[in-house]
């Protein structure tokens, strides 16, 4: 797998308390950028220590989604955005094989995400779905990340590798998060994302 331009980009849709992140453009966020976005969204009455905080959310997350190659990026908040820290992240990624005419298959993903290393906890549930844009594999995971001298963390995600009918190349959606006490509600709004995901063609002219 390789990234690279493409002539299509992905549509999808996402809770309203959402917060998509800057992730184009070849440079990294600065921080007077971050936090013009904060004041964009909390307005200039909120606190200074609301507006620095949430600045600082913006700025790490969008420089760690650039870092990453990822195509779209959010933050889910939860019940709305005077919440913080955001619950999980949301990151979309597009893959290409190295020969148009001889696209990836989901079987690939089955292997890249579907088996269990040292830090997964338990059994990685792994489902065939068929999405509106095409045919998927569904991984739900749960993992312990390791912090260096820090405890471990535990995480939980679910993703979807997605082959797109209109095009030979895969889309890779995951959402990831620490708070186990909103599973339920996460994985309904992973599984909810990942059905509004279209594909739409550039006008290459």
């Amino acid at each position: 797998m390789t990234t690279r331009e493409t002539n299509w980009q992905p549509n999808l849709l996402a809770p309203e308390s959402t917060l998509w992140l800057p992730v184009g453009g070849d440079r990294p966020l600065t921080k007077d950028e971050a936090r013009q976005s904060a004041v964009e969204i909390l307005g200039t009455d909120a606190a200074p220590k609301r507006l620095r905080e949430f600045a600082r959310i913006i700025l790490e997350e969008t420089n760690n989604a650039r870092d990453a190659s990822v195509m779209k990026a959010a933050l889910l908040f939860f019940p709305d955005r005077n919440r913080l820290p955001p619950v999980a992240t949301l990151n979309l990624h597009a893959y290409y094989p190295s020969d148009p005419e001889n696209p990836t298959t989901l079987e690939f993903y089955r292997e890249a995400f579907g088996k269990p290393d040292e830090d997964t906890i338990g059994e990685i549930e792994v489902t065939a779905v068929d999405l509106p844009v095409g045919p998927a594999l569904r991984f739900h995971k749960r993992w312990k990340e390791k912090a260096g001298w820090k405890p471990s963390y535990l995480h939980e995600s679910v993703t979807y590798a997605v082959r797109p009918r209109q095009i030979p190349d895969a889309v890779v959606i995951r959402l990831i998060w620490q708070e186990l006490a909103m599973s339920s509600a996460l994985i309904k709004a992973a599984d909810g994302i990942a059905r509004t995901i279209e594909i739409e063609l550039l006008d290459e002219g």
